[in-house]
């Protein structure tokens, strides 16, 4: 039987009646067509306690490199039910496939890169779907865009060539042996800028100083209870990254390993854990490792709800480039959970690169959601991308929001669709982005991101400041896959997005960026200031197909590359089949 997830009542008081006329579709969903529907099957049981033949949680090393943050959670507070009535049969498999056309033209196709600016029209057609299914042995998560884009004009006027942008994700895990042996795999493509200088385009997909980096991730893991209060986990986690770089830049593809092994003793009040760890960064055509820090690590925690307090001692070996450094490890952890609505955990410690820490909190109600993270470590980006989850933090947010309600996991991902459907809100805010390079890096980072809710408006923004360096040590040899400058600055910036609903069928959605770079070391003294403002009306014109026009002002003013400016025009259509 074929359903469609309900909409969330509390965000639409009334809900949307579609109109009674049809919508063309455009020739490029046609090529959809064959992956299309969503797929309800057998019954799937409701689950809130680990059952037997379920899968456990997937042990996280404590050391692993950050990434850029993103926000979860499996509780959270119950939200009004819906007007339309629960199923009583709870679906196993969830898939949604849709498809967008969308036309542009731009006044500045070229953004002022080779002589004056070139007026350019771009059609881009995005086919994406997304997967979710789990049973007693597995889950599966999936959720791919492919941007095709096609640019009228010629590369030799500056025009970007027509390109095809996958981004996404699909993880898969599964249980071998219960209790003792799972499986962890995965493929992710993620959008990688090229120039942290030039501008970054908001809204209407474009080519232009955007690039793919797809890695491939293996891990199997050992995850055993020795007892009541004891546990035994081992990971081993292998990921292969290569990114489609512009002609002239050396490539980055590359390996990243984390090996770790963990002892733990969890009483009621006072415990400890004992972990070994071995993580590795190499890159093609590079003779010795480019960061690999082996460790050991002594924990004594004593908790005392809702806090936890723990002091860590242990020893590290980093060798960066032949290189070698040995170094004591002395730290703190703390933990706060007052509520099943917030989280907060950190780790302070002394590294062979100084102190590193990472911090991060969770906060949600009925209809707010935060996430915020503080960071600092020596990593690699291929380390930061495979330490990333999911698809977007919106979306992310969004499923947290609705975790109380919607326990089974596979209903919660219809609905959240079907939220972010009827709010019109984006899965994901143009935020911090690393460049694809092949050293080690000294990484600082700081974001908020939230969702709000409301009846008339839905608001989403992430604030967000990344500062990178190139780290080496003494008698090391530096090697640089891309300019310098590229490595060594401080980002930093704000994005928000505010749908407005106007009645039941249409919507204004406004992003406003505000985005900042500053050079350091050898790049010391440039910088550039990027301004963007989009807005979009929106009308549905059936439960599932909505069309869209706006308008899209941009401006960049820079010390290090061409300052220009576009304005354009875009109209698209989308179908979800």
């Amino acid at each position: 039987m074929k359903l469609r997830s309900q909409e969330v009542s509390r965000h639409r008081k009334t809900p949307r009646s579609p109109r009674r006329r049809c919508a063309p579709l455009t020739a490029g969903a046609l090529l959809a067509c064959c992956i299309s529907g969503q797929a309800w099957a057998q019954q799937a049981p409701d689950q809130t306690t680990l059952q037997p033949g379920t899968l456990p949680p997937i042990p996280q090393a404590p050391a692993a490199p950050p990434g850029l943050p993103v926000f979860g959670g499996e509780t959270g507070p119950a939200r009004e039910p819906s007007d339309v009535e629960q199923p009583t049969r709870l679906p196993p498999f969830f898939v949604q496939t849709s498809i967008t056309s969308e036309l542009t033209w731009s006044s500045n196709g070229n953004f002022a890169t080779t002589g004056g600016s070139t007026g350019s029209a771009t059609l881009s057609i995005i086919p994406s779907v997304i997967v979710h299914d789990e049973g007693g042995q597995y889950r599966l998560d999936g959720n791919f865009t492919l941007d095709a884009v096609a640019s009228s004009g010629s590369t030799a006027s500056g025009v970007q060539p027509d390109r095809i942008l996958p981004r996404g994700n699909l993880d898969f895990n599964a249980d071998l042996i219960q209790n003792w042996l799972y499986f962890d795999t995965g493929l992710r493509s993620a959008r990688t800028t090229g120039d942290p200088f030039a501008i970054t385009t908001i809204g209407p997909v474009s080519a232009y100083n955007e690039y793919t980096t797809t890695q491939y991730r293996i891990a199997p893991y050992i995850l055993h209870e020795l007892g009541s209060e004891l546990t035994l986990s081992a990971r081993s986690e292998n990921s292969w990254s290569s990114t489609d770089e512009p002609a002239g830049f050396a490539p980055s593809s590359g390996y990243y390993g984390l090996q770790s092994a963990k002892l733990e003793h969890r009483p009621d009040s006072l415990g400890w854990g004992i972990e070994v760890l071995d993580s590795v960064s190499r890159f093609q055509d590079q003779t010795t490792d480019a960061l690999k820090d082996d460790a050991a690590r002594l924990s004594v925690n004593y908790s005392l709800e809702p806090f936890l307090v723990g002091l860590i001692a242990g020893y590290e070996r980093a060798s960066l480039s032949g290189v070698s450094v040995t170094h004591a490890i002395g730290g703190i952890r703390a933990e706060w959970r007052p509520t099943s609505r917030t989280d907060v955990t950190a780790t302070v410690e002394d590294r062979y690169f100084g102190t590193g820490w990472n911090v991060k909190l969770g906060h949600r109600n009925e209809d707010f959601a935060l996430s915020a993270s503080l960071q600092r470590d020596v990593t690699t980006y291929p380390a930061v991308l495979n330490a990333q989850t999911g698809v977007g933090f919106v979306t992310t947010l969004m499923n947290s929001l609705l975790s109380s309600e919607f326990t089974n996991g596979t209903q919660r991902v219809a609905e959240v669709q079907s939220l972010l459907q009827s709010t019109g809100a984006p899965a994901d805010l143009a935020g911090a982005s690393l460049v694809a390079s092949a050293q080690a890096i000294a990484l600082n980072t700081a974001s908020v991101n939230a969702v709000l809710l409301g009846k008339f408006n839905t608001l989403s923004f992430t604030v967000y400041r990344i500062r990178t360096v190139p780290f080496d040590l003494p008698g090391e040899v530096e090697v640089f896959t891309v300019p310098a400058s590229y490595i060594d600055n401080v980002t930093s910036g704000i994005t928000i997005n505010l749908v407005h609903h106007l009645d039941k069928n249409w919507d204004v959605n406004t992003t406003l960026v505000q985005a900042n770079t500053t050079g350091l070391g050898a790049a010391s003294g440039t910088s550039s200031k990027q301004t963007s403002l989009l807005v979009q009306l929106a009308d549905r014109l059936s439960p599932r197909t909505t069309a869209f026009v706006g308008v899209r002002y941009q401006v960049l003013d820079s010390t290090l590359v061409t300052n220009t400016n576009e304005s354009a025009v875009f109209a698209g259509i989308t179908h979800r089949f």
